[in-house]
């Protein structure tokens, strides 16, 4: 499988720019003979939002623009946002990895490894995931990691 990633600095709070961006980095993408791209973290509504998270309009947006691109994107897509959590349980939302395939999201992946240092206060506002997952795509297994959960372990670094 060809992955292509797709990189570009997103703006917080311009989900219709945003989203234009990843419209058109996919369309290059798909025409290079990509069976996948990968955008960044929280790419959707842009890094780091704060305290716009804490609005219940702005996680509706989030949905309502990830529904409307998935209709749109021409090749099967991992994109960053903040989405709602369904368990009920701690924080409302997490960060989150959505997998755009065939006009819709097929399959999402909480972030684990939520950052406190520095100038990252992620607890505040995220739920994080409790366990990582697979998701078969063209035949393969594909694992989704989202930021620290590539390159931390909770358990080494104390």
């Amino acid at each position: 499988m060809k992955i292509a990633l797709a990189q570009f600095n997103p703006t917080v709070g311009d989900f219709a720019g945003n989203s234009s961006r990843i419209l058109s980095l996919s369309a290059q993408a798909h025409e290079r003979g990509a069976g996948l791209v990968v955008f960044s973290e929280l790419c959707l509504c842009g890094y780091f939002p704060l305290d716009l998270l804490e609005r219940p309009a702005f996680i509706e947006r989030n949905h309502r623009q990830l529904k409307e691109l998935a209709a749109k994107i021409p090749v099967p897509s991992i994109v960053g946002y903040a989405g709602r959590v369904k368990n009920g349980t701690g924080k409302s939302i997490a960060n989150k990895a959505a997998l755009i395939c065939a006009g819709r999201v097929v399959f999402e992946q909480s972030k684990m490894l939520l950052p406190t240092y520095d100038v990252f206060d992620e607890t505040r506002y995220f739920q994080p995931a409790d366990r990582q997952y697979v998701f078969g795509l063209n035949g393969e297994q594909l694992g989704i990691t989202i930021c620290e959960d590539v390159w931390n372990d909770k358990n080494f670094w104390a």
